[in-house]
């Protein structure tokens, strides 16, 4: 009888092992995360290039998106979940002060009226960065459907 119970012991599921929705869920959110960082450094060197600062300021603020998306864990350590709000605190004062250069440049730039901006190089951006929100729209509602 004991060996039984042995038996059945070092049958229990491993609790590392993640479920087939699981899986699908992570390659979903693998998958999101890699089009928000390619769609983050298309606007912010196509926005410097192109001259926009509207597109520089919308990728920094799909960089801070991206780094505060994840979920905390409440099984963490009190230390460690204050280190997660002090973060979060300090990127919240990071776009803050970017917000604050870029609002300065803005002002600059519209006083100074010397500026050139790419029209072809910002439309094709643009289309960029609609396609890749159209295909992370599809991968949330995904996501959404596997839950």
């Amino acid at each position: 009888m004991e060996q039984d119970s042995v038996e059945t012991a070092n049958l229990a599921p491993n609790p590392h092992l993640l479920s087939p929705t699981d899986v699908k869920k992570d390659c979903v959110y693998r998958a999101a995360s890699l089009i928000c960082l390619i769609l983050l450094i298309v606007e912010i060197v196509g926005g410097s290039a192109a001259g926009s600062i509207l597109l520089i300021t919308d990728g920094v603020r799909l960089f801070a998106d991206y780094l505060t998306h994840y979920s905390t864990n409440k099984n963490l350590s009190p230390c460690w979940r204050y280190s997660e709000f002090g973060l979060l605190i300090a990127c919240v004062l990071f776009l803050y002060a970017l917000t604050g250069v870029f609002v300065f440049c803005a002002t600059q730039r519209a006083m100074s009226t010397e500026f050139e901006i790419d029209e072809t190089l910002l439309l094709i951006i643009s289309i960029i960065a609609v396609l890749c929100n159209i295909a992370m729209l599809v991968m949330h509602f995904s996501k959404v459907i596997l839950i």
